[in-house]
């Protein structure tokens, strides 16, 4: 039975890890733009295994949009459902600088005005 599954997911909050068996697993939650009948998202628990999770917490934070594919896993405890995806393979696709992480604005960016294109206004 092949369980593969790919997309892009959020990342919320820092990386997890811990050991299992002999093996140290990163975990990192996220959400699944998925396209349910009330809008929400899915929230899907990202599992990365020894180097792979290793180089993972270190370059994706709060905020970040990755691309993933891996194999997709459903559990139940005390009557809620979780997801994951042991990820085979990621791509940063881009910063979100969320959570406690600075992120640059707009309004944060230095601006400078020009005194030639500053005398033209009329106002």
């Amino acid at each position: 039975m092949c369980n593969s599954f790919n997309g892009l997911f959020r990342v919320n909050g820092e990386a997890k890890e811990r050991e299992v068996g002999s093996s140290t697993v990163t975990e990192l939650s996220s959400t699944h733009s998925y396209s349910y009948k009330d809008g929400s998202d899915v929230e899907i628990t990202l599992s990365f295994w020894g180097k792979r999770g290793e180089t993972a917490a270190k370059i994706l934070a709060d905020g970040d949009l990755v691309f993933a594919t891996g194999a997709l896993s459903f559990r139940e405890y005390k009557g809620k459902q979780y997801l994951g995806l042991q990820v085979n393979d990621y791509k940063k696709v881009s910063s979100g600088g969320g959570g406690g992480k600075t992120r640059k604005t707009l309004e944060d960016a230095p601006v400078e005005i020009d005194a030639e294109l500053d005398a033209d206004i009329p106002f």
